[in-house]
């Protein structure tokens, strides 16, 4: 036989477990949850290098642009490639950090549409960051983010938002990570934009010189990738000390 004193416990368990929430339903017990909610581990080791290509560039073809409106715009090959070094390939760190958390930035990544084209054609962006879009030009566009991937749509992160006039905002946000996502103008098909949607802070796009930094790293062993648009995926995994600085060359293969 159960005790007074149980029984009056067991009362003000379910008292609270199904209190009436203020719009009277019920407020159910919070779900147990796998998802990490320690804070991300921060460390003083960084990896640089560089992304690499040698070899023929591949041939390109862009859609055709009969839209008067944009004037005399030339097809403009997305891979740039100088003294085998890789322009505007999207670097991040894809295996081996500690669970946890890191803050997201409040400060929005700015999508602009100019000339008929997206500025920047690749861009990082933390899962739940803002994604501040705007349209540069005086004339229509849609800004269709295909979540599931490229030439695909559905998911988490698929949207599409119409733009119609100069000056035009919206904001937007990738819920779950993914890299990458591809955003379209399905006015102008040649309008592309590729988004790498990480769940944390080290990630970098190369510039001219194909170099890239992932600072702020804790020690461990880590898998690096680097996507580009027409070359796909190239990896290295690293391994680094507590204030170690690793050098990691990301080639791609003809």
């Amino acid at each position: 036989m159960r005790t007074l004193p149980a029984l009056a416990s067991l009362a003000l368990l379910s008292l609270f477990a199904c209190r009436p929430s203020s719009n009277g339903e019920p407020v159910k017990s919070a779900p147990t949850s796998n998802a990490p909610t320690a804070p991300g581990l921060r460390g003083t080791a960084r990896i640089t290098g560089d992304v690499l290509f040698h070899g023929p560039v591949p041939a390109f073809r862009e859609p055709a642009a009969p839209f008067p409106e944009c004037g005399e715009r030339k097809p403009q090959d997305p891979l740039h490639v100088t003294a085998g070094r890789v322009a505007n390939a999207f670097v991040y760190i894809k295996e081996g950090l500690p669970p946890g958390d890191y803050p997201l930035p409040s400060t929005p990544v700015l999508l602009d549409q100019q000339a008929c084209d997206y500025h920047p054609r690749v861009f990082g962006i933390r899962a739940g960051q803002p994604l501040l879009i705007k349209n540069s030009d005086p004339l229509l566009h849609n800004v269709h983010s295909h979540g599931a991937g490229a030439g695909l749509s559905g998911g988490a992160n698929a949207f599409n938002v119409a733009m119609p006039v100069q000056g035009a905002t919206a904001t937007r946000s990738f819920p779950e990570a993914q890299v990458p996502v591809a955003i379209v103008c399905d006015v102008h098909p040649w309008m592309r934009a590729f988004a790498g949607v990480v769940n944390h802070p080290f990630f970098a796009v190369t510039g001219d010189d194909g170099a890239f930094s992932l600072d702020g790293l804790p020690a461990g062993t880590y898998t690096v990738e680097a996507w580009h648009e027409r070359l796909g995926r190239a990896t290295a995994v690293v391994t680094l000390g507590g204030a170690e600085t690793a050098l990691a060359h990301l080639e791609f293969k003809p």
